[in-house]
């Protein structure tokens, strides 16, 4: 994977067997990169490319840009959404379609009831596993035991749901202990993530990392 912008020259390659690492000293360089990413992400025409075998990528279905670790939500919409849309299919599989159109029946014959003792003629929404699942409030419970782990089961998330993407964190090692950083860096190398670092500062973590610099003079160090 590949990403060019005109920023600088050059280019930043991402794989899956080592965390790249591109720390930029300009800040108006790193400001506008990650505008320009976040465009990105977000399908909106922007000068930067992320390609893959040469291909330009979409960016809502490849790249995941984290740019703050406070707070830490895990029930991001697109997960829940997700989760909801397997759980409606899963109520109409034939092992829980009886159960599902008899649940649905019953609340249907629950709402008439209550309906019959208004003075005003009233009319609601025939019930569907979707809009039940809804109405149920789906949350996904956060068990993690620390906030670099956090990280790690969002990033499962991600992949699990939505597939693999490339997840590119700002800042991040001002955020973490160096120690935690290359535990990281370990569980995200093993299990074949691309992850970029985009860095303001140099921390000087080299374990599994491919470090690129671009000066404050643009150039690519």
């Amino acid at each position: 994977m590949i990403i060019v912008s005109d920023l600088f020259e050059g280019e930043i390659n991402i794989s899956d067997d080592k965390v790249s690492s591109v720390v930029i000293e300009s800040p108006r360089v790193y400001r506008c990169l990650v505008q320009r990413l976040y465009m990105y992400m977000n399908d909106q025409e922007t000068s930067l490319v992320i390609s893959e075998d040469h291909k330009p990528l979409k960016g809502s279905k490849c790249l995941e840009l984290i740019t703050t670790f406070v707070p830490l939500e895990i029930n991001d919409k697109r997960f829940v959404n997700k989760i909801s849309s397997v759980l409606a299919d899963e109520a109409l599989s034939p092992e829980n379609y009886d159960s599902t159109m008899r649940m649905m029946t019953d609340i249907e014959s629950y709402m008439n009831i209550l309906a019959d003792n208004l003075m005003v003629n009233v009319s609601y929404k025939s019930i569907n596993p979707a809009s039940l699942i809804k109405m149920c409030g789906l949350q996904i419970e956060d068990d993690s035991n620390s906030d670099i782990e956090w990280i790690y089961n969002y990033m499962s998330l991600v992949r699990e749901l939505l597939g693999d993407r490339l997840f590119i964190f700002i800042n991040m090692c001002s955020f973490f202990e160096t120690e935690d950083m290359v535990a990281f860096f370990d569980t995200v190398v093993r299990h074949r993530y691309k992850v970029l670092l985009l860095e303001s500062v140099d921390h000087h973590i080299l374990k599994h990392t491919d470090k690129t610099v671009v000066d404050k003079d643009i150039c690519i160090i």
